[in-house]
């Protein structure tokens, strides 16, 4: 007999340890009596059911009568299916508002200074109110509404808006916002949910959401504001309305049986003017629906598809995303969407859901294989209803499909112990296409060519290649070789103008025509003129950041000030086929050169969702319908139709498929949840900004999700690293190298340096965390941890054990350090219930195991940081420390390719035979140490101290196959941080193991990539008890040290029954720099020479005179360039200078270089001093 689960078994429940309802007995017989006696026999006459027991019947009329899962019967309320809404036809809503659009004068609103009643434009009507800031100083004026509402109600609110000479930037601008409170005022959820007026003058636009109040919320506040600005606002027709439901029309027709087992089903409604078909077809665990809807009117329609389970889920959860979630109230409803321009003004983040009970787990997702769609996927608990609505512009101007529009879904199970990550296994399981991993290695840098590897000295070279670049490259990873860069979905021309009004579209036009055929090096001004994006009025469509601004300002590169034009294109390669032909162009050249490898290369592209598109910049031009293969969709305030993603045609018809044919790289920036739309088309994604603090779990989870196995990365810290007003604390990078180790996010890199002045102070911390994320990456992210970690620590799995490559990591979201327990589920995880286990700390990265207790691994996780494990056997950690030699010299091959020679290709070759032993053991180990010498030795490179480092990491990776095997005990520290120059540092290494062997005659040595440290240490080995001995080491510090972090290898050769072995562990000394410099004040004003104060601080206790050279950026003077100072024992010295800024001085951040020369050897250094230039003298 099948259990069946109604709702009301949920309002009398107990809670389980996984919190999930468990219904009581009370009742339960009467309760299952009732839904059976009100569901009665079967009334589908057809059925499908999965390999995993979800069975779907149907009625003859094609609607759903019944939803099992396994033996649990899903409580339908009523029969299920399709049905279409009419969005221009919408129910007629009731104001709230009194006296919205000021026809009745200011009755109820009370004004401000700056606000006026203005009876000359209105929006509708004969009024509207007129807020103004006349300048020249910034002001703020806000008018607003206060409403009472109910909790737990859709609401729609808004307003029209109107703007004229606002100036934008430094923070200030015009703002629309609405905030719910309580009974007593206070806010309720977010502060405020905003928005900004488009850049063009006099010209209304209306400003909107839809809305669930919260349980607490009592009051709506509604406002529109000039904030920090001037201009003039005008605010009319505002709106606080209860939402109500669209109508919806079930789509009620034929089903039928195909030869292939699937069902097909018709309905065809006049009266409504569409028409719809679809089949239903088993495919393993899930069921998938494709159809097409189709207008009968020969009319422009505004549409919304739903498929519809009216399933009673009171009691259940609903999950957003892998581990938040809510469990189902009634008279709720639950999604989890980000605002847009097109439907009812929300999409959904991720492209499943997830609705869990007791027994059974549901899942309803859309495909991304078929392209950009509007959709909700939601559960309405007061219908109720399970669902999901697609919202589709229908129009006969559509190309590619001509009053229609095609979509796909899939139903499913997932295991409901999981939640959505099972929801998420099983998708990507189902549409491998999506997530295809097509990379060779774990690179991630060199976006936009902003991080040049230089091969032949092996640096780093930020911004452009221009400079001098950052030795050592591998100490931060591997990059890709740039190919081409693509703006997405935006033209950019500077026109230069002394008007500071923005210019009409006829003028715009007028100006891109008179300018066609200057601009050669990206898109000529008459492309841009095809692919120029419409608004729903036909007006030209700008990103946020058009502006007017002044010569050497922002975007304007010039010496004359005028308007910065970002236009809004759509890059459909069929439109304008410029791009898609320079890309092929650049593909070619690139084939045409010897010796490169397969996806070694890399396209670039900034927006690859499309700049906003979704939410900003919707694209109404009909000339551009033509060519789209995605089907439409319809503006959420004007009904008309259009298009939702502007670059998707472009990565489908050009961009996937050049670089499958060429082999390369595709590299894209995106920080928006419609990036999730492109996502099967970009191989690298990286995110620009940040969501902010408090959605940083929410944020890392959705981009692993969307990214599944591929990488990602952080561009910076946040957008505000643009803009900062002092230099970066290294601290901060350090912290987000942590914040990206839980889902193997890869750090900034050239970020670092325009905002610390250096990366140097850094350099340690990439090479722990890199070399960590590189082998999480490798492994491969899996949505189910089949571990646990309690206290709120998130638990995230990479890899799995039967390959020996499981590992976890632990995401404390907390401002306090927390100490947990990882528990593993051994049979989920295949694991023999009787095998001893150990962890490898993967930061620092020290062959240092970690027994389990068990299953459980102790582990503390710092504050709002994260910790990475490798988790295995003995003998696993053992073939673990091969596999990663391997990867090192992989490493060494790819980064020396052009040093190469016939005896190194086979010392590269005999070490990857015995990086790929089944059988582990101190042979093979010491064979890898002596190869590692020879690599060393034998490799004629003109970057020795890269390759040395390389070959320390090597020698690394070697001994953790004694390491595991002998069971030693090992712990040292991995940094060494204040190296003073012309000093030593001091380091204890403590060994334990009963097959150390003799302490007394062991050999220990300290390896350096420089002969003259290595020869200078000194290294002492000191038994203590039995099995127990410590290695105290002294490592020199140089007066004058070539790199400002110096990586030791301490090593302790010993021999044991089984034969000779080498274990080791790396010291990275950070050298600390004697006198430390700085500009007091550190902001000046273009054109205003200003006196500051030079200090400098001597860190070491001997006297020293230093001079010090000054070398200005470009249009920065500084008077004089060079200064004597006498510099006391561990004191401070202030020298005035004069620094003055050009007005051709570039605004913002700049670095000044420095040199400072001394006859005491340690107080000689290099470096660069922060410096502000603001373009007023209110920086």
């Amino acid at each position: 007999m099948r259990q069946v689960l109604p709702a009301s078994v949920c309002t009398s429940v107990s809670i389980s340890r996984t919190g999930l309802c468990r219904p009581r007995r009370v009742g339960m017989l009467l309760l299952v009596f009732e839904l059976v006696a009100m569901a009665g026999e079967s009334l589908g006459d057809e059925v499908l059911q999965t390999n995993e027991g979800l069975r779907l019947e149907f009625s003859d009329q094609a609607q759903l009568t019944r939803v099992d899962i396994g033996s649990t019967t899903l409580p339908l309320k009523r029969p299920g299916g399709f049905s279409v809404a009419d969005h221009q036809r919408p129910p007629a809503l009731v104001n709230l508002v009194p006296n919205p659009g000021f026809e009745e004068g200011t009755q109820g609103w009370r004004l401000e200074k700056g606000q006026t009643l203005d009876t000359t434009i209105a929006h509708d009507g004969r009024a509207s109110m007129r807020l103004e800031v006349l300048g020249p100083e910034p002001g703020t004026t806000n008018l607003g509404a206060t409403l009472p509402v109910k909790p737990h109600t859709a609401y729609r609110v808004g307003m029209w808006v109107r703007g004229r000479h606002i100036q934008r930037g430094s923070g200030g601008g015009p703002g629309f916002f609405y905030s719910e409170l309580d009974e007593q005022g206070r806010h309720v959820g977010v502060h405020q949910v905003g928005a900004s007026v488009g850049p063009q003058d006099d010209r209304w636009v209306q400003i909107s959401w839809n809305l669930v109040t919260r349980p607490d919320t009592r009051k709506l506040l509604l406002r529109g504001t000039l904030f920090r600005t001037t201009g003039t606002l005008w605010l009319d027709d505002f709106l606080i309305a209860e939402a109500l439901d669209m109508p919806q029309t079930p789509l009620t027709g034929t089903i039928q049986r195909q030869t292939d087992g699937s069902l097909r089903s018709q309905a065809r409604l006049p009266d409504v003017g569409v028409a719809l078909e679809a089949t239903y077809r088993v495919n393993g665990d899930a069921i998938h629906i494709d159809g097409v809807l189709s207008d009968l009117t020969g009319r422009d329609r505004a549409l919304g598809l739903r498929f519809g389970l009216p399933l009673d889920l009171q009691g259940w959860r609903w999950y957003d995303d892998a581990e938040d979630f809510q469990v189902i109230e009634p008279y709720r409803t639950y999604q989890n969407t980000f605002a847009c321009e097109a439907g009812a003004g929300t999409c959904s983040r991720y492209a499943w859901s997830a609705l869990t009970g007791p027994r059974a787990g549901l899942s309803v997702a859309v495909p991304l294989a078929q392209g950009p769609r509007v959709y909700i996927l939601q559960h309405n608990q007061r219908i109720p209803e399970t669902s999901l609505t697609f919202f589709f512009g229908l129009t006969k101007d559509a190309g590619q499909n001509p009053s229609r529009a095609p979509f796909s879904f899939v139903l499913y199970p997932h295991d409901p112990a999981w939640g959505m990550r099972s929801a998420m296994e099983r998708y990507y399981r189902m549409f491998p296409e999506s997530f295809q991993k097509r990379l060779r290695y774990e690179g991630y840098y060199n976006y936009g060519n902003l991080e040049v590897y230089r091969p032949q000295s092996h640096e780093v070279a930020i911004s452009n290649g221009q400079g001098k670049g950052v030795p050592d490259a591998s100490d931060f990873g591997e990059g890709y070789e740039f190919l081409w860069h693509l703006h997405g979905c935006y033209d950019y021309h500077q026109f230069a103008t002394d008007d500071r009004a923005m210019p009409k579209d006829d003028q715009v036009k007028t100006w891109l025509a008179q300018a066609s055929g200057r601009r050669t090096y990206y898109t000529p001004e008459a492309e841009t003129l095809k692919k120029l994006v419409y608004g729903p009025d036909g007006e030209i469509r700008y990103i946020f950041d058009t502006q007017y601004w002044r010569a050497r300002e922002g975007y304007n590169l010039t010496d004359k000030p005028g308007w910065g034009l970002n236009c809004r294109v759509n890059e459909d390669p069929d439109i304008s086929p410029f791009l898609a032909d320079l890309t092929r162009k650049h593909l070619e050249r690139y084939a045409s050169k010897p010796r490169h490898r397969p996806f070694s290369a890399c396209l670039t592209a900034d927006a690859i969702d499309g700049y906003f598109s979704d939410t900003q910049g919707l694209d109404y031009r009909r000339e551009h319908f033509a060519t789209t293969l995605a089907p439409l969709t319809f503006g959420r305030q004007n009904l008309k139709p259009a298009i939702f993603n502007t670059i998707w045609d472009f990565h489908y018809k050009a961009w996937w498929p050049l670089s499958e044919q060429y082999q390369v790289v595709t590299y894209g920036n995106g920080n928006v949840p419609s990036a999730l739309t492109t996502m099967p088309f970009i191989d690298i994604s990286m995110i620009e900004g940040r969501w902010g603090r408090a959605a940083r779990p929410r944020e890392e989870r959705f981009w692993r999700a969307t990214a599944y196995q591929k990488i990602w990365r952080f561009w910076c810290l946040n957008t505000s690293w643009y803009s900062l007003q002092h230099p970066l604390d290294p601290k901060q990078v350090v912290q987000a190298l942590g914040e990206g180790l839980a889902s193997a996010i890869f750090p900034p890199l050239e970020t670092v340096p325009r905002a610390l002045g250096s990366i140097e102070p850094c350099r340690a911390a990439y090479r722990q965390y890199v070399p960590a994320i590189e082998e999480l990456s490798a492994a491969g992210w899996e949505p189910v941890p089949h571990a646990s970690a309690g206290q709120d620590v998130i638990v995230e799995r990479f890899g799995s054990a039967h390959d020996g490559q499981l590992h976890f990591t632990l995401r404390n979201y907390a401002d306090q350090p927390k100490q947990v327990l990882l528990r593993l589920d051994r049979r989920a995880l295949g694991i023999a219930d009787r095998e001893s286990l150990v962890a490898i700390n993967l930061v620092p990265g020290t062959p240092e195991l970690l027994a389990l207790e068990g299953d459980v691994l102790a582990a503390r996780v710092e504050a709002d940081n994260s910790r990475a494990f490798w988790v295995g056997s003995r003998r696993q950690a053992a073939a673990r420390g091969l596999r990663q030699a391997g990867v090192v010299l992989d490493k060494i091959e790819r980064l020396f390719a052009t040093e190469l020679e016939p005896v190194v290709t086979g010392l590269l070759e005999q070490g990857r035979q015995l990086s790929r032993s089944n059988q582990p053991t101190l042979q093979t180990a010491e064979a890898l140490q002596e190869l590692a010498g020879k690599l060393q030795s034998q490799l004629r490179t003109k970057s020795p101290i890269d390759l040395a480092k390389l070959v320390l990491r090597l020698r690394t990776q070697a001994a953790m196959v004694p390491a595991a095997i002998l069971s030693v005990q090992s712990r040292a520290p991995r940094v060494i941080e204040e190296g003073m120059r012309g000093k030593s540092v001091s380091v204890a290494w403590d060994l334990a193991g009963e097959s150390l062997g003799d302490p007394d005659r062991a050999e220990s040595t300290a390896l350096s990539p420089w002969s003259d440290l290595a020869a200078s240490s000194r290294c002492e080995v000191r038994r203590k008890a039995s099995g127990a001995c410590t290695l105290e080491a002294t490592l020199p510090v140089p007066a004058e040290p070539e790199r400002s972090l110096l990586p030791f290898l301490l090593t302790y050769r010993g021999e044991s029954q089984d034969g000779r072995f080498t274990l080791v562990t790396p010291i990275d000394v950070v050298v600390a720099e004697s006198v430390q410099m700085s500009f007091q004040p550190d902001h000046v004003v273009r054109g205003v020479p200003l006196r500051v104060r030079l200090r400098l601080e001597n860190r070491q206790p001997e006297a020293a005179q230093v001079r010090v050279k000054l070398a200005p950026p470009q249009h920065v003077e500084v008077t004089p360039l060079e200064t004597e100072v006498d510099l006391p024992g561990s004191g401070s010295v202030e020298r005035e200078i004069t620094l003055n800024a050009s007005s051709q001085c570039m605004l913002g951040r700049a670095w000044v270089p420095y040199t400072l020369h001394s006859t005491a050897a340690n107080c000689r250094s290099r470096g660069s001093l922060f410096l502000w230039v603001a373009g007023s003298p209110k920086p």
